[in-house]
């Protein structure tokens, strides 16, 4: 509902009543006295927020939403995640890479960073492979780490990028045993 209810709105031109609307949205999911439904809103929120042509509004739009989640309950991981998602849905890598690392809890920072490797790995950006790497080396299980790095190796575009490619050989470099498989 409020995911509709946002990408509804975040394609308004009235930039005035895009940000009255927003607002009242916003303390509406955030007045939830459940967290789980609270969280899930402010994702619904932050996906619907994606689909915005305005990168600078949807930006301003979702630290807001952080700030304000933040003064209700300070674990906001699933909040961040959510938004990092909804960055990169709407194709602002650098903007869902920053916000990826804000994520406190290692189990949902990890997701999230799988998840968003998974989509730049899918797009058409000339780049995508060195930005997958550089999701994935962020992971925070070494073991796991090195595993989807290796597995990165065998991707279709990797020899497409020999920066990538590059890239990928010296992080392994720290796993000898994946390098040498």
């Amino acid at each position: 509902f409020f995911g509709v209810l946002c990408s509804g709105h975040a394609r308004s031109t009235d930039i005035e009543w895009r940000n009255h609307f927003h607002t009242l949205l916003c303390g509406l999911a955030l007045s939830q006295s459940d967290t789980s439904t609270r969280n899930q809103a402010l994702s619904d929120i932050s996906s619907g927020l994606a689909i915005c042509s305005d990168a600078e509004w949807v930006q301003e739009r979702l630290d807001c939403l952080l700030k304000a989640a933040a003064e209700i309950d300070p674990d906001t991981s699933v909040i961040y995640a959510a938004v990092a998602h909804a960055h990169a849905i709407g194709e602002r890598w650098d903007e869902a890479q920053e916000t990826v690392s804000g994520i406190a809890s290692p189990t949902i920072r990890d997701a999230s960073l799988k998840k968003i490797s998974s989509m730049v790995l899918d797009s058409s950006l000339p780049d995508k492979m060195q930005r997958a790497i550089s999701f994935t080396n962020t992971l925070s299980e070494p073991m796991e780490r090195a595993q989807k790095l290796y597995d990165l190796g065998f991707h279709d575009g990797l020899l497409d990028d020999l920066v990538a490619y590059g890239q990928l050989v010296g992080l392994l470099t720290e796993f000898p045993a994946k390098q040498k498989e």
